[in-house]
C-alpha cells in the first residue's frame, strides 16, 4: 500500500469511528509487551480524554493491566489451552456484547484477532507483514505501519493513530490494587523505609538470562559504593539459584511477587540492571533509570521505552540479532 492509499484509508476510519467513546485494546500477552503497548495506549487517552479504553487480556496480565489509571474496564479470558479459551470465549463474548463501539488488535495474531472478534464492534488490525499467522482476514480495517516505525511501541503508535494523532508516553503511572502496601510493608519493610537498587537475572528465554557471575559482579560493585541492592528472581527455580549465590551475603531476595507487588517496589527503586524482559520495561516505563542489557534480541525493536535507559550489548553476546531462545 503506497503513503497515499495509507493516508486515504486512515482518513476514512477516522470518519467512521469518529463518534466511537468507548474503544477496546486486545493484548493478551506477554509481560514486555503489554508494557510496550501501554506506552502506546497511554498516548491514545492522551489524545482522546473523553474515550473509555477497556482492555481484553489474559488472566495472568490482568493483574498489571488493572494498575493502569487510563484503564477503565480490564477483561481477562484464559488463553493457555484450547478447551480453555473456548470456554472462555463463551463468557467473554456475553459479557464485550455490546459494550464497546471499536476494537484495536495492537497483537497481530490469530488468537488475538480472534478475541478482538468476540466483541461484536469492528476491529482495527495491522497489514502486511505485521498480521501474523492469518489475523489480518479476521480485521475489519488493517494498518500498515510505515518503515520508518522500527520500535514496536512507534508500530503501536501508528495503528492507534488510525484513530487519533497519538505520541507514546515514555513514562507511564500506574496504580496498584489497594492492599498492596500492607502486604509489601509486611514481607519488604525495608523497602518502605530505603531507596534501593534492583538487579534482575532471569526470562523465559534462557539465551538471555545474565550469568550469575555477572549478576553477583553487578551487587557486589553497587554495594561497594554503599547501595542498597535487591536481587529479583523470575521463577521458583532462579530464586533458589540467587539465594544459594547470596548465601551469607548482604542484599534483598525479591521473589514470589504478585504483579502489583512488583509494580509498587519498583516504583520505590533508585536504579535498575536487567535483561530484556518484562521486569526491565517495567522499571523504565515508570521513570526508573534503567541498564537494560540485551543479548539475542534487536534493542531497535524492542529496547525498554522508558525514559531514562541506558542499551547494553556485552561484547561476545553472540548473535546481534538472532532471536535464538
Amino acid at each position: 500500500m503506497s503513503s497515499s492509499e495509507s493516508k486515504k484509508l486512515r482518513g476514512i476510519i477516522r470518519e467512521r469511528t469518529n463518534g466511537a467513546r468507548r474503544i477496546l485494546i486486545v493484548r493478551l500477552s506477554a509481560f514486555g509487551d503489554i508494557v510496550h503497548s501501554m506506552h502506546a495506549v497511554a498516548g491514545l487517552k492522551e489524545s482522546l480524554p473523553g474515550v473509555e479504553i477497556g482492555w481484553l487480556t489474559s488472566v495472568k496480565m490482568g493483574a498489571l493491566v488493572v494498575c493502569a489509571p487510563f484503564i477503565k474496564r480490564v477483561h481477562a479470558m484464559e488463553v493457555g489451552g484450547i478447551f480453555a479459551a473456548m470456554r472462555a470465549a463463551r463468557r467473554v463474548r456475553s459479557e464485550l456484547a455490546g459494550q464497546y463501539d471499536v476494537v484495536v488488535d495492537v497483537q497481530g495474531l490469530f488468537k488475538s484477532a480472534a478475541a478482538a472478534r468476540l466483541a461484536g464492534a469492528p476491529v482495527l488490525g495491522y497489514g502486511g507483514g505485521d498480521a501474523r499467522e492469518g489475523a489480518g482476514f479476521l480485521y475489519t480495517w488493517r494498518v500498515t505501519p510505515g518503515e520508518e516505525a522500527v520500535h514496536v511501541v512507534d508500530k503501536q503508535a501508528q495503528l492507534l493513530s488510525a484513530l487519533a494523532d497519538v505520541k507514546p508516553s515514555r513514562r507511564i503511572f500506574l496504580a496498584p490494587p489497594p492492599g498492596i502496601l500492607d502486604r509489601v510493608e509486611e514481607r519488604f519493610p525495608w523497602a518502605v523505609r530505603n531507596t534501593f537498587a534492583v538487579v534482575h537475572r532471569a526470562t523465559r528465554w534462557p539465551s538471555k538470562n545474565l550469568p550469575l557471575r555477572l549478576v553477583e559482579d553487578i551487587v557486589n560493585g553497587l554495594e561497594g559504593e554503599g547501595m542498597s541492592v535487591a536481587v529479583s528472581a523470575g521463577d521458583e527455580a532462579d530464586a533458589a539459584e540467587l539465594r544459594k549465590l547470596r548465601a551469607g551475603a548482604r542484599g534483598h531476595l525479591l521473589a514470589g511477587l504478585s504483579l502489583g507487588e512488583l509494580v509498587w517496589l519498583y516504583s520505590r527503586a533508585g536504579v535498575y540492571i536487567g535483561p530484556d524482559t518484562g521486569p526491565t520495561h517495567l522499571a523504565a516505563a515508570l521513570g526508573v533509570p534503567t541498564v537494560a542489557i540485551f543479548g539475542p534480541t534487536d534493542p531497535l525493536r524492542n529496547a525498554p521505552y522508558g525514559s531514562p535507559t541506558i542499551v547494553l550489548r556485552p561484547a561476545g553476546a553472540g548473535c546481534e540479532p538472532c532471536w535464538r531462545r
